[in-house]
Parts: C-alpha cells; sequence; structure tokens
C-alpha cells in the first residue's frame, strides 16, 4: 500500500514515512549534477524509464520512499501498487535524490551511508514481467503448469506436491542442493519456460527461499528434452535470454546476483540469480526464452534442473515452485518474444 502524503511538521519517527511531491524536472544542460538533490524522506519525480511509451507523461508518474525499515521502494502513483524494493543500507534511509531523467536514484542514510542504484531497466522489469507472460499467452497460446511425474533432491530435501500444482521443499537443510524434475507434455515447439518461486509460511523467513532470510541462490536453471517414444533422442535447451521481477543489486561490497546468472553456464565464485530475500519477501517468477523451440512427437519427457550450488554456510535454495512452459510462434515479420530482457552474455 502507498504511503500516505503528510504535510510539513517534525521529521519522522520510526515507522513512519513522509512523502514530498516534486512535479516532474526538466533536465538542466548547464548542470553537471546528475541527481536532482530532493529533502525528506520521499521523493517524487518521473520515474518512466526514457524509452517507455510514459515517459514525459504527468498521468504515469511513479514515487519513491525512503523510510526506517532501511529501503527504498518504488510506488505506482496511479494504483498504489509496490513496484521494487532497493535494500543495502544498515541504517534508517532519510533523504533521496533523483536524476532528473528520474533513471538514477540515491539515497543517504542516518549515519551518512550514501548508496546510489539505476533503476531504469530494473523498473522496467518488475512493471512489464506479467505483461510480457500475458503477450507470449495472446491468442490460442497459454501457459501450461507442468505436473511433475519425478522429484529428487541431492541434499536429501523433500517434495510435497501442493494442489496449485506448485512443490513445497522441506525436510534437512542442506547447504546446496540440486533439484531434479521430471515433467511429461505432449506439447509441440515449445519456446519459453517459467519458473515461480512462491510463498509459503513453512518456510523460515516466509518468503520464497530456504534461506533463514528468505533469499536464494539458484546457480543455474538447466533443461533437457527427452522424447518418450524414442528415449535416445534429446535435446539440450540453450536459453538465449531471460527476465525476472526482481534480482539482487550490487550493494555491501556484493556483487550483483542477475537473472542472467542462472543460464550463463557458470556456478564458480557463487555465480548465481538471487532475489533479496532479506528485504523483499514477496513471489518472484522468472521467464527463459529457448534459443530454438522444443519438444517430440509423441510425447516428451522434461528433465528440468535447479542448481544451488553456493558456498554460502546456509541453505539457500528455492523453497516453493512451479514450471510452466508455452508454445509461442512467431507472427508476421517479427515474433511476440520480441521483448526487452536481461540479455545472456
Amino acid at each position: 500500500m502507498l504511503p500516505q502524503e503528510q504535510g510539513p511538521g517534525p521529521q519522522p519517527g520510526p515507522g513512519d514515512v513522509t512523502v514530498v511531491a516534486v512535479p516532474p524536472v526538466v533536465p538542466d544542460s548547464s548542470s553537471t549534477n546528475p541527481l536532482a538533490a530532493v529533502d525528506g524522506s520521499l521523493a517524487v519525480n518521473e520515474l518512466a524509464s526514457p524509452d517507455s511509451e510514459a515517459a514525459g507523461n504527468v498521468s504515469a508518474q511513479r514515487l519513491a520512499s525512503a523510510s526506517w525499515d532501511k529501503t527504498v521502494k518504488l510506488w505506482d502513483a496511479a494504483t498504489g501498487e509496490e513496484i521494487l524494493t532497493l535494500a543495502g543500507h544498515k541504517n534508517e534511509v532519510v533523504t533521496l535524490a533523483c536524476s532528473p531523467h528520474g533513471t538514477r536514484l540515491a539515497a543517504a542514510d542516518s549515519s551518512g551511508v550514501v548508496m546510489a542504484w539505476d533503476v531504469s531497466s530494473q523498473v522496467d522489469h518488475a512493471v512489464n514481467l506479467e505483461r510480457w507472460a500475458g503477450t507470449l499467452a495472446a491468442g490460442a497460446h497459454s501457459w501450461s503448469v507442468l505436473e511433475p511425474t519425478s522429484m529428487e533432491s541431492s541434499g536429501g530435501s523433500t517434495f510435497t506436491h501442493l494442489d496449485d500444482h506448485s512443490l513445497l521443499v522441506g525436510g534437512v537443510d542442506p547447504h546446496q542442493d540440486v533439484y531434479d524434475i521430471c515433467a511429461r507434455t505432449d506439447k509441440l515447439g515449445m519456446t519459453a519456460v517459467r519458473l515461480e518461486a512462491r510463498n509459503d509460511p513453512s518456510l523460515p523467513g516466509g518468503g520464497p527461499g530456504r534461506g533463514k532470510n528468505s533469499n536464494f541462490h539458484l546457480s543455474e536453471f538447466e533443461l533437457t528434452v527427452v522424447s518418450q517414444q524414442d528415449p535416445e533422442q534429446s535435446q539440450v535447451v540453450k536459453f538465449q535470454r531471460a527476465q525476472a521481477q526482481r534480482s539482487q543489486p550490487a550493494q555491501g561490497g556484493w556483487p550483483a546476483f542477475g537473472i542472467d546468472q542462472a543460464v550463463d553456464g557458470k556456478t564458480e565464485a557463487n555465480n548465481s540469480w538471487a532475489v533479496m530475500g532479506m528485504s523483499d519477501q514477496s513471489p518472484v517468477t522468472a521467464i527463459f526464452v529457448a534459443s530454438a523451440p522444443f519438444g517430440y512427437e509423441g510425447g516428451s519427457e522434461q528433465q528440468f534442473r535447479l542448481r544451488h550450488e553456493t558456498q554460502w554456510t546456509q541453505n539457500q535454495a528455492v523453497g516453493r515452485l512451479s514450471i510452466s512452459s508455452i508454445t509461442a510462434k512467431a507472427t508476421g515479420g517479427g515474433s511476440c518474444l520480441r521483448y526487452p530482457t536481461t540479455q545472456v552474455r
């Protein structure tokens, strides 16, 4: 829920968020300061991406709030819905600054530490992922939630198949774990896979990860497709690009853990996708686009492998998940899969 606007008065106390309305800033070419400083604990600026249709439209205005919970949040001003959470501060955040175009945010906490983020791509990813999923499912195409036929854990974890077709992971608490999940389908020409990491009250932090801080680190997301008619035929699916609702940015001396790191074939040096579970316990979705369509006549067995192989001292695996696939063919001169995503390098 969007914080309520407050008038002039004393500095906010614990649990309060002050809203200060600031009209969109017109860039001054003579200024060398990349940030338009704003005093108070909330700054409002037009944070729409310069590349989006909403850029320059006051009705598409978004809000950025700084709070005593040590986070900065982005909000949709029209709906009051939270878009994005930015974490990293160790003390309450008291001041925000926005760049003229709203693509960068800087925040200072009560100890004087300043952190900055490039929020343009993060905002677009968070806002547009479900819209993209809907675009892929337009017309005769739709997402098919897979019914797992077998589930195995290298670390000895257990899987509970829930009524909504998701899998809840429990049991032992290994430092590393690899999930092998198989599902059968008769679909041909599948082009994308959707991974949904969901919340569950049984998970330690209430978020989508098994870690005590609700986070997870997915080292690699892999898929092999095997023909049911001829098991000698198989295809290792390569994912050319991926997009997630959120990823963990660089902060506090740690590198970024982006969604592209889940499909780059690397697991060393804690290379992985993480979701900021320590500050954002909401569910998270990722979509993986295949380099080529996959599926066999007569049916296919899809063998998914989720590798959690970081060197942390606690379990950092996904706690509850569901997997869907879709067939979305190119139409006309282009493809409905052509959408801004994180490019895999």
